[in-house]
């Protein structure tokens, strides 16, 4: 009996870090959207700005044992196709702030 009430409990632990994680991807991908559709510096930013949150969202999870380690790693190939499209698009647009600046941050590669 308290083997199949600790199973429920896991399973709907499960569930719900499953459900917050596929919150977050939908949103990311959403965003990623927008970001290549993106026709002004601005609309960039306030995606950027979003995508940050939401990473500082996923963090703060974690801690708090809401989501899994697991669960962060495949969060993370999603968030970080969706910061290049954004500063992919940054640099078509004429170079938004945040993707000039990572761009001379970078030291040169010697060959």
């Amino acid at each position: 009996m308290a083997a199949s009430g600790l199973f429920a409990v896991r399973s709907r632990f499960s569930a719900n870090e499953k459900n917050r994680t596929d919150q977050y991807s939908q949103e990311i991908v959403q965003l990623m959207a927008q970001a290549r559709c993106a026709n002004a510096p601005r609309q960039l930013d306030a995606a950027e700005g979003r995508l940050f949150e939401i990473f500082k969202q996923v963090a703060d999870d974690l801690g708090h044992d809401r989501i899994s380690r697991e669960s962060v790693e495949a969060f993370t190939l999603t968030w970080n196709q969706a910061i290049e499209t954004v500063r992919h698009r940054q640099l078509v647009l004429g170079g938004a702030g945040s993707a000039a600046t990572l761009t001379q941050a970078r030291p040169a590669h010697s060959d």
